[in-house]
């Protein structure tokens, strides 16, 4: 059913789009990378890939996912890159992730997740990209992300987080870029992103926040684009922005802000552009 690719010295494998209803059980021991997207699995069974120790790409987005056993990624340790996007998951175990800890990046985005369990990306200290946009996700536990150190990007886009916990982003030391648009996000709390010191772009528009607290942004001396377009802020204070040297870009287009105080961009030396029509 599937198609070999082995002109290179890398051996590819190909099932993209067969209408399976299964996966297939004789994948060769030695294939690098395997496509199995646009198919009709329903569900993963436990160690379901067990003999493909050398596989580093595997691509299951648009099959229809419903359920993954905890284990059905046994044996993939050498594992870079896992697609699980545009699936019907809801739920993933505690520990799915156990048997992959050399994942790079994976893309949960396109789901039904209302929420994610404590635990799930346990294992996972090399992550550099984590995508889980546009889901349901309501809440986040405290420390969901805490097993991911080298996290250099992670989309939280297009769900339905009203607020933010303090603890949430706190193990996040090396994230670079992240995206929180598109939520039902009403107010930004002091402290949120105290430990993001590396971050660059921080994307927070199309949410409803209606209020920033003074000094929200503290500690973000990287941070070279913030967006906060497309919400309801009618004031900014003094020190909304301070301590943010890097910040080259500024978008606060689409609020409802009617006045500004003399002092509130006096911390942003390198801002190169500020946007502030339709407010």
């Amino acid at each position: 059913a599937c198609s070999l690719d082995d002109y290179s010295e890398e051996l590819n494998v190909f099932c993209s789009g067969r209408n399976l209803t299964q996966l297939p059980d004789d994948f060769p021991t030695n294939a690098k990378a395997i496509w199995l997207d646009g198919n009709n699995f329903t569900q993963l069974p436990a160690a379901a890939f067990r003999n493909l120790s050398g596989l580093d790409f595997l691509d299951l987005q648009s099959s229809q996912l419903a359920a993954v056993e905890q284990h059905a990624f046994h044996g993939l340790r050498s594992l870079y890159h896992l697609h699980l996007e545009r699936n019907r998951l809801k739920y993933l175990a505690p520990h799915t992730f156990l048997h992959t800890q050399n994942l790079v990046s994976l893309s949960l985005n396109n789901n039904l997740f209302s929420k994610v369990e404590e635990g799930l990306f346990a294992g996972l200290s090399n992550l550099w990209y984590l995508n889980l946009g546009w889901n349901s996700l309501v809440v986040l536990p405290d420390k969901v992300f805490h097993d991911l150190p080298n996290l250099r990007e992670l989309i939280l886009a297009g769900n339905k987080l009203p607020y933010l916990q303090h603890q949430l982003f706190c193990s996040l030391t090396e994230l670079k870029e992240l995206d929180l648009s598109g939520n039902a996000l009403k107010g930004i709390k002091i402290n949120i992103f105290v430990k993001l010191q590396k971050l660059q772009k921080l994307y927070l528009n199309n949410n409803q926040i209606n209020a920033i607290a003074p000094r929200a942004f503290m500690g973000m001396k990287s941070l070279r684009w913030l967006d906060l377009s497309h919400n309801r802020l009618t004031s900014l204070y003094e020190d909304t922005f301070l301590g943010l040297l890097s910040l080259h870009v500024l978008r606060l287009s689409t609020n409802s802000i009617t006045s500004l105080r003399p002092r509130t961009f006096k911390d942003l030396q390198f801002l190169e552009e500020l946007q502030l029509g339709h407010n």
